[in-house]
C-alpha cells in the first residue's frame, strides 16, 4: 500500500538526476524522525519542533500563520531543516527505528487560500495556512511547469487524519504523490 523510497525517487525526480541520494537521505531523516516523536494524540504539535521551524513559515499564534514568500531560497531552507533534524537524530544516537509506511504529500505554498479548512477537518495536522508539520518535510522543488512544491512525509498513523484534510482543500494546494 506505501511507495517505497526507491518508488518515491522515481516520482519526484528526473530519470538520471544526480539528487537520487541526497533525496532518499532526506526522505529517511523525515521517516525517523516523525517515527520517534509523533503522538497520535497531537497533530497539531508533535511534528512542529520548535528547533526545527524554518523561516519559511511565519507563525502569529501555534497554528495560525503563513507562508514566508520574502525568503529568497525556499530549497536551501528545507534543506538546512534536514541537515539540522539529522544532526538532532545522530546526536539522540538512534536512528535504527523502522517506518512503518506513510505517504508523501505535495504543497503547492503560492496557491493556497488559506481558508482554515484542512486545518480544521485534520485536527491541526495542516495549519491554517495548509501547509504540513515541518518536522514531515524532506524536499522542494519547482515542477517542470515552474510552480513551487513543498514535498512532505505523512506517516501511517496520521495518513487517515491528513487525508481528510486533503479532501476539503478546494484549491488543491495539498495532493498525495502517485
Amino acid at each position: 500500500m506505501f511507495p517505497q523510497p526507491n518508488e518515491i525517487a522515481n516520482l519526484v525526480l528526473s530519470p538520471g538526476s544526480t539528487e537520487r541520494p541526497l533525496l532518499l537521505s532526506q526522505l529517511h531523516g523525515a521517516e525517523v524522525w516523525c517515527k520517534r516523536n509523533l503522538r497520535v494524540d497531537d497533530p497539531a504539535g508533535s511534528l512542529r519542533t520548535n528547533a526545527l521551524k524554518p523561516d519559511l513559515v511565519v507563525l502569529v499564534s501555534e497554528n495560525d500563520g503563513w507562508w514566508n514568500t520574502a525568503v529568497p531560497n525556499p530549497r536551501a531552507k528545507v534543506n538546512e531543516l534536514c541537515r539540522i533534524r539529522d544532526a538532532m537524530i545522530v546526536q539522540s544516537g538512534d536512528d535504527s527505528r523502522p517506518p512503518t509506511g506513510g505517504r508523501v504529500l505535495l504543497f503547492y505554498p503560492h496557491e493556497s487560500l488559506c481558508d482554515g479548512a484542512a486545518w480544521q477537518s485534520s485536527n491541526g495536522y495542516f495549519d491554517q495556512w495548509n501547509i504540513p508539520p515541518w518536522d514531515t518535510w524532506f524536499w522542494y522543488a519547482k515542477t517542470p511547469e515552474g510552480r513551487d512544491v513543498l514535498y512532505s512525509w505523512v506517516p501511517a498513523e496520521f495518513v487517515e487524519l491528513a487525508s481528510v484534510g486533503v479532501s476539503v482543500n478546494p484549491e488543491e494546494c495539498l495532493v498525495w504523490l502517485g
